[in-house]
């Protein structure tokens, strides 16, 4: 394992880029790019949830603290579909009014959060305890009722409302925005990040597979499967959008070995590209 992980510092630092999250750049998508093996969809992809998983991340960052992803509360609701996903500066919680005569509205209000119940129990209260927020408003939906709280001031907790059409959308879009939380919180903390689109799981694989012949006996036959296993990402990437696996990732592998550079698949054209400088 010694020798992959030394490959792996090796390869790393030729490829070692700096990390901006605001102004990052993002893939622009072709809606005229069309394959006989793509399922056609009504509408497109969620292209905005990644931009919002940004802001999440970047709306708790406080200077010379540590990034805590839990103060990110993910509220599913079934509704409509997954674009209306979005990031809601504030709270939102599973509930309306606990009062009949509590107002569904309210704006430049000043709120109490508090672990006691105040109709049994007595307990020191002052102005400090209050934060001032701009909304308040319960929303309905269906049979459910949502209590909103909107535009605070430099709030310390946020909440990413998913939205999609059934449980098994909203489970997916869940997991996907727990893994890109996490991801950009490393980033962040790293100072760094590494080109995706399964470029580096190719240079990784081909350095491996140069390395091979240094070693003997049955350490090739670990490295080899070791280069292998990298390339997994490559094909599952071309398997999933429908495209010919042999042919792509060869493609691929010959663009990498000509250029030098950290090429991957473009899955809109299924042609080589420089993953970095696509913003992957």
């Amino acid at each position: 394992m010694q020798p992959c992980t030394c490959f792996l510092s090796a390869a790393a630092a030729s490829l070692e880029l700096s990390f901006t999250v605001p102004g990052a750049t993002h893939v622009s998508e072709d809606p005229k790019a069309e394959s006989p093996k793509v399922l056609p969809v009504s509408s497109p992809p969620s292209n905005h949830i990644p931009q919002t998983v940004v802001d999440s991340i970047l709306a708790i960052k406080k200077q010379d603290e540590p990034i805590d992803v839990f103060v990110i509360e993910i509220m599913e609701m079934k509704h409509k579909s997954e674009t209306d996903t979005g990031l809601i500066r504030g709270l939102v919680m599973d509930h309306g009014a606990r009062h009949p005569d509590m107002k569904k509205r309210v704006e430049d209000a000043y709120s109490l959060t508090c672990d006691v119940s105040l109709e049994y129990e007595k307990t020191e209260v002052n102005s400090g305890f209050f934060f001032y927020k701009r909304l308040v408003y319960e929303y309905t939906l269906g049979e459910e009722k949502f209590t909103f709280i909107e535009k605070c001031n430099n709030p310390r907790s946020i909440t990413l409302l998913i939205k999609g059409p059934n449980k098994h959308t909203l489970t997916q879009i869940k997991d996907a925005i727990r893994d890109g939380l996490r991801a950009v919180k490393n980033a962040i903390d790293d100072g760094r990040v590494v080109p995706g689109a399964g470029a580096v799981e190719v240079s990784m694989a081909e350095a491996l597979v140069k390395y091979k012949p240094s070693v003997k006996d049955t350490a090739q036959l670990r490295v080899q499967a070791f280069a292998d296993a990298l390339l997994i990402i490559s094909k599952v990437l071309v398997q999933n959008s429908g495209f010919d696996l042999q042919e792509t990732l060869v493609k691929i592998q010959a663009e990498h070995s000509e250029s030098s550079q950290l090429v991957g698949v473009d899955l809109n054209t299924v042609e080589p590209m420089v993953a970095a400088e696509a913003g992957i």
